[in-house]
């Protein structure tokens, strides 16, 4: 029998009997075309090193008109498309929490550790803003309408420039929110128009053209919803999407549908983030390749990677693999995989993708390491993470006994075989088996069968012999691989007889 919903997101449910699913480093696409629209599971692109910065981590990359800029730690530096790199001005203020940088065209306005900064695209200057009216603590920065604007850390107010000249500020150019009684913790400009989210609410503001103060909140734009985590706070799909929080709790995704907050996540990530000790410092960004916008969110405190993709309304999850992954030092050494025959398994380890901000830039999309100063070019045509393995796991829903034994037999899995590599590991492809009779609490021990050698389409991936799920329990199957190869599952079938 076919398996129902092999291919999918991540899904647990509050029971493990009822739904455990995963999808780590592979995500769910939908066959457009295909007569019976199916989904295929695919594997999450890897990371080549593209630039290092002098100093990491990596907190913030941006691009325009050819050119690209980047802050690590506390430098502010420009990425050639060669990938040279060359540190703009002196050092800047930095707490560890992200930067952000935005353009005028002419100038571009780094906030960092509370200042705010002007680069001079003309003449590579990089400026403290010192002017008077420049508020002595800022959180993050944007540019609408000509001004760029910037929110006052713990108040309710922004400031805004001069128009187009970022080292101009007027102490009396600021706007306080009147709609909402929180204070301003996140700012984007989405459509022209000022996102200032606070704890519990969120006002948009637009510029209406007065001489004195050109912004104003757009009547009727009142949002219900604050942000729990300023740093989610993100542009994605044709609108803005945050992790939000009122009056009644946090923990839930949401994006505007013009000035209505709709919901996006789901039960399993909604009690997952509710869980963590912290949502707080999660931060956000996304991107569009092969026609999927996804949207992803790094937990640091929770070390962790959600990522959400428009085309399918499907959460998966994102991973470095390994030991050491949470600190900062050079790339860990590749875990050997489980199942090797002849080899002590290696216990899968888990951590936040290293992944942290993005720009695509010189026809690229570029990531920024959350702990080093790399930058990597992120590709589906790279199949490691900057020569560390990619360790993919799919885990599927549980195969329903009915409450009584059911020998399992064979289980088969439909995917694309025979892209082996042709020298190294992945010269013969391993893909291993293991499954779980107690609700997902104690699992087999894995057994690795070939995905088959380059060339060998024919190579059917089947495991024998498979035992008899217990009475009042249902079997939860999953799969693993590592090897740098192009990994593509269409479905999984289960031979199976009575007791």
């Amino acid at each position: 029998m076919r398996l129902p919903g092999f291919v999918g997101g991540s899904y647990v449910s509050q029971s493990q009997t009822a739904d455990a699913q995963r999808s780590v480093n592979l995500f769910p696409e939908l066959d457009e075309r295909g007569p019976d629209k199916r989904l295929v599971l695919v594997g999450t692109p890897g990371l080549a090193l593209f630039a290092t910065l002098p100093v990491g981590p990596v907190r913030a990359l941006f691009c325009e008109d050819g050119r690209c800029f980047a802050v690590g730690g506390n430098a502010f530096c420009e990425i050639l498309s060669s990938g040279v790199v060359i540190q703009r001005g002196g050092a800047l203020a930095a707490d560890g929490a992200p930067a952000t940088i935005c353009s005028n065209g002419k100038q571009l306005f780094i906030t960092s550790g509370g200042s705010g900064y002007i680069f001079d695209l003309s003449t590579n200057g990089l400026f403290l803003i010192t002017a008077s009216g420049f508020p002595a603590a800022v959180a993050m920065g944007a540019f609408c309408d000509g001004y760029f604007v910037v929110l006052v850390k713990n108040s309710a107010t922004f400031n805004i420039s001069a128009l187009f000249n970022g080292l101009q500020w007027d102490s009396l150019d600021f706007g306080t929110r009147s709609e909402g009684s929180d204070r301003l913790l996140a700012l984007k400009v989405d459509h022209r128009e000022l996102v200032l989210m606070g704890s519990h609410s969120t006002e948009i503001w637009n510029n209406q053209g007065d001489a004195n103060f050109p912004f104003a909140p757009v009547p009727g734009s009142l949002i219900p919803q604050g942000i729990g985590a300023p740093a989610s706070l993100t542009l994605f799909d044709n609108t803005f999407a945050w992790i939000g929080a009122d009056e009644r709790g946090h923990g839930i995704v949401y994006r505007a549908n013009g000035y209505k907050p709709e919901r996006f996540s789901d039960h399993s990530l909604d009690r997952a983030m509710q869980n963590y000790s912290t949502i707080a410092d999660a931060e956000g960004w996304a991107y569009q390749q092969d026609g999927h916008d996804f949207l992803t969110f790094w937990f640091p405190t929770a070390d962790t990677t959600w990522t959400f993709d428009a085309a399918t309304q499907m959460w998966h999850e994102r991973a470095w693999w390994g030991s050491g992954a949470t600190t900062p030092g050079p790339p860990i050494p590749p875990p050997v995989f489980v199942g090797v025959p002849g080899v002590t398994p290696v216990v899968p380890s888990f951590h936040a993708h290293r992944a942290r901000c993005h720009a695509f830039a010189f026809g690229q999309h570029l990531v920024g390491d959350r702990l080093l100063g790399s930058v990597y070019r992120q590709s589906p045509l790279v199949y490691d993470d900057a020569g560390v393995q990619i360790h993919r796991l799919r885990r599927a829903p549980p195969v329903r006994a009915e409450k009584s034994p059911l020998r399992q037999s064979v289980f088969e899995l439909d995917m694309e075989t025979g892209l082996g590599l042709t020298t190294g590991q992945g010269i013969d492809p391993q893909i291993s088996l293991s499954f779980s009779d107690d609700g997902g609490g104690i699992y087999s021990s894995p057994q690795a069968v070939s995905a088959g050698a380059i060339g060998q389409r024919g190579t059917r991936v089947m495991w024998r012999r498979l035992g008899m799920s217990r009475t009042r329990n249902d079997r939860i199957y999953q799969v693993e691989m590592s090897d740098a190869v192009s990994w593509r599952l269409f479905d999984a079938y289960l031979t199976a007889g009575g007791a």
